[in-house]
């Protein structure tokens, strides 16, 4: 019985032994000291000391001096029962010197009075992998670095575009705009959008994307797009039907993130439906979601297309030659709909039968949104009232300074961008002085210390950034507003320009709806 017994011990015994050593990962069992006790091959081959070589010693002796400390408080609060076990991963140095990433697992082995007796580590190298997730991050700061060179180069010369074309359009009887000036305008804030969508989708992959979530109707969101996108739909002969005369539907959303998804989905309608065709948007809520719908008879969808249609770069027709956009759109309104807490569906029957994309976005209470909106517009009673307020104080300061017109800088070398913006803001009233480079506009805005000055960044000389950080060390801003104009649209764009003294961060090309709420809230500050 006793020498069955033993044989079924040496068995058992081998068997650990035989695992221990053959094992795919390092095992090895460590002392409550940091001693080793025992050591696989693999273990050994991992930091290449010989078994002899590594019981001689302990883990602290083969760590990373940067990852030790982390690693030791760990492993005392193993030995002191404070955690069961713990995971990390860390560096060991190798006998060569060499440091090797590993990911390290660690129990302990208890007594029979639970008492520690010995820890059990496995360590697996992970060297390959960081030096791919290293090689990863590289490709996507390249990328990202890539895509904002891009957008700058080619916002500077679509500023300029834009300005141009919107001159024309102010010396030109209301409605009389040519048909070719209209292609021009029309066909230069699409490359706009697109360079938009471009930078958007890089930003949600880093996180650097922030929403600004208020209580909105999806109906009225809606609305607006159908009435921005109806005279298009209309000329190209498209039948686009939309029933606004419906219930408010809440949701607390970014309303710009929002009404960018329902464009993408309506340009994307519009792209894949012959003139002739149908689209119909609907709006409608379904127990606990609010659900705004897209429907057209155009092109359709292949079944087994459906699933990656919102991948990066995923286009319906592959043939560059029939090709529509960039094929970010979908990948940006799915991601901004996930970022609300909604997502996006695609259905279709098949090439030739149309397509139907929802957005789906959680649904607040009405009674949530009543209150919501109430303290909204509380808030933008008394916003307005302060504004009414600080106009009045003026008014009785001095009326005269109201009437004169808002002096403006403009630093710009990109020649016939700085022709076209400074010829739209002359026809808007106000006066403009111009400079081609940092030096030149720096010393045009501290000597004619105007009520605005409009600097792009990426200046000769000296960049915007200089010029804003010498202007400051001469003039408050109740001097002077500084406001950035350019092609770097990121949020650590925008957070660089404020802190080297900029008061506003618009990107070109610019809106210029937002730039005269820029200008004339200066003047409304400086009377």
């Amino acid at each position: 019985m006793i020498e069955t017994e033993q044989i079924a011990l040496q068995d058992v015994e081998a068997r650990f032994r035989s695992t221990f050593e053959n094992a795919a990962v390092g095992i090895a069992h460590v002392a409550v000291d940091g001693r080793w006790l025992r050591v696989n091959d693999k273990f050994c081959q991992i930091v290449e000391y010989t078994r002899d070589e590594l019981l001689a010693t302990d883990f602290q002796r083969v760590t990373h001096p940067d990852d030790l400390a982390d690693d030791m408080q760990r492993y005392r609060q193993l030995v002191a029962g404070e955690i069961k076990s713990y995971s990390i991963q860390k560096r060991y140095v190798k006998k060569s010197g060499i440091p090797i990433w590993i990911n390290l697992t660690v129990s302990m082995q208890l007594d029979e009075a639970s008492q520690p007796l010995y820890a059990i580590a496995f360590v697996q190298d992970i060297s390959q992998r960081k030096q791919f997730e290293a090689e990863l991050t590289e490709s996507i700061a390249s990328r990202d670095r890539f895509l904002a060179m891009l957008s700058h180069e080619l916002r500077n010369p679509l500023a300029a575009v834009l300005s141009a074309i919107r001159v024309i359009n102010k010396r030109t009887p209301e409605g009389a705009l040519s048909r070719e000036a209209q292609v021009i305008l029309r066909q230069s804030e699409h490359i706009s959008r697109l360079l938009d969508d471009l930078l958007d989708v890089a930003r949600i992959t880093k996180d650097r994307l922030v929403l600004d979530l208020q209580v909105w109707d999806l109906v009225q969101l809606a609305k607006a797009v159908y009435e921005a996108n109806e005279p298009m739909m209309t000329e190209v002969g498209h039948h686009f039907e939309f029933d606004w005369e419906v219930e408010p539907i809440w949701i607390r959303a970014d309303s710009t993130r929002i009404l960018q998804v329902i464009e993408n989905l309506l340009t994307n309608a519009m792209k894949y439906t012959p003139a002739g065709g149908e689209i119909e948007m609907t709006v409608e809520c379904d127990r606990n979601e609010a659900i705004l719908a897209v429907i057209d008879n155009g092109r359709g969808i292949e079944k087994q297309k459906l699933k990656s249609i919102f991948e990066m770069f995923v286009q319906l027709e592959p043939n560059m030659k029939q090709s529509h956009g960039l094929g970010v759109g979908l990948t940006l309104v799915q991601a901004l709909a996930e970022m609300h807490g909604g997502h996006i569906t695609a259905e279709s029957d098949g090439i030739g039968k149309g397509s139907r994309f929802e957005l789906h976005l959680p649904l607040i209470p009405a009674v949530e949104a009543s209150e919501a909106r109430q303290q909204s517009m509380q808030e933008q009673s008394m916003q307005e009232q302060g504004k009414q307020q600080g106009k009045q104080q003026g008014r009785n300061a001095g009326a005269v300074s109201s009437e004169k017109p808002c002096r403006i800088v403009l630093v710009e070398d990109q020649q016939d961008a700085r022709e076209m913006l400074a010829q739209l803001l002359e026809m808007d009233g106000y006066q403009v002085i111009t400079a081609e480079d940092g030096v030149q506009g720096l010393a045009t805005i501290l000597s004619e210390k105007p009520d605005v000055a409009l600097v792009d960044i990426a200046l000769p000389g000296l960049d915007g950034y200089q010029i804003a950080q010498q202007v400051r060390a001469t003039l408050d801003s109740s001097e002077v507003c500084m406001v950035a104009l350019t092609g770097f649209g990121g949020a650590h764009d925008r957070e660089a320009v404020l802190a080297a003294g900029f008061n506003e961060h618009l990107v070109k090309p610019v809106d210029p709806v937002a730039l005269n709420r820029v200008i004339k809230s200066r003047a409304e500050n400086r009377d």
